[in-house]
């Protein structure tokens, strides 16, 4: 009996010595931690919103661009319509002729901007660089062929970019 009260005494006085160990660790948090921590994750959800806003305003310029003109409903004759009807496929073929652009492996975005500005589907070289660099996607175009036409916005031209090949 004597050496089961030693043992409780000694366990006591070790748990109380890792309790005030331990204890020491656990200093109170003041305000000013709590605020650069919240400060910090709101920077960095700031950013990633910001990220994902751009991504999604190139999507929306993208559906935009696919959306159809359609005109108003006006009431035409048969052969206004028809005449009207081969007009508008003529312009629409003209319009969206796609041109395949190809990105070879090895090329910098800088050679693509080149390429598209050269063959005028974009004014400025820097114009196109800026925008792949706001989104952050510039060093993510991977090669192949991709589809463009003469009528897309530079941010529907790097949105197309930023997408998947048409083919690889």
């Amino acid at each position: 009996m004597k050496k089961w009260i030693q043992g409780v005494a000694v366990g006591l006085l070790l748990s109380s010595l890792l309790l005030f160990i331990f204890a020491a660790d656990n200093k109170p948090v003041n305000e000013e931690e709590i605020k650069s921590s919240l400060a910090d994750e709101q920077l960095k959800e700031l950013a990633s919103l910001k990220e994902e806003n751009n991504l999604l305003r190139l999507e929306v310029t993208e559906l935009k661009s696919q959306q159809l003109d359609l005109p108003p409903v006006e009431e035409t004759t048969e052969e206004d319509t028809t005449v009207e009807a081969s007009e508008a496929e003529e312009q629409a073929e003209t319009e969206t002729q796609l041109t395949p652009i190809q990105f070879a492996s090895g090329e910098t975005t800088s050679d693509l901007a080149s390429k598209l500005a050269q063959m005028g589907f974009i004014s400025s070289e820097n114009e196109f660089l800026s925008l792949l660099e706001e989104t952050g996607k510039a060093g993510q175009i991977r090669t192949g062929t991709y589809q463009v036409s003469k009528d897309m916005s530079i941010e529907e031209i790097a949105f197309v970019f930023i997408r998947r090949p048409s083919s690889y």
